[in-house]
């Protein structure tokens, strides 16, 4: 199984990245921290993740919806898009709506675990 990882906060994505590791042993995670370093990554690889977690306040300037059209431009696969943002609200789920993307979407909070192991389940059955 192939995963993305993408977040500005390298201690969220790195807790990501062990959760994921520590349950599946054959996995490849690629990490980014902005969306610069990632169209960098795209411009000169070819993807093929089967799931993106993506963190939606990216950056300043930047939400995970940005991040996600510039992911469909290069995508060859279809892969399993989860936004994890640490501000759930009906607000954002309705602008995550809106946006026409097919998603899921999960809180940074004490469930995070479960959730992510759960979805990553979904993927491998």
């Amino acid at each position: 199984m192939k995963i993305a990882i993408i977040d500005d906060n390298r201690a969220v994505a790195n807790t990501i990245s062990d959760i994921i590791e520590l349950e599946y042993e054959d996995v490849e995670v690629d990490r980014f921290s902005s969306k610069l370093e990632l169209e960098q990554f795209l411009q000169e690889n070819q993807i093929n993740w089967d799931v993106v977690f993506m963190d939606y306040n990216l950056e300043e300037d930047v939400t995970g919806i940005d991040v996600a059209k510039v992911l469909a431009e290069y995508a060859t696969n279809n892969f399993k898009l989860v936004f994890i943002t640490g501000e759930g609200s009906i607000f954002l789920s309705t602008k995550l709506k809106i946006s026409g993307l097919e998603y899921d979407y999960i809180e940074k909070n004490a469930q995070m675990e479960h959730k992510i192991l759960n979805i990553l389940d979904e993927c491998v059955d």
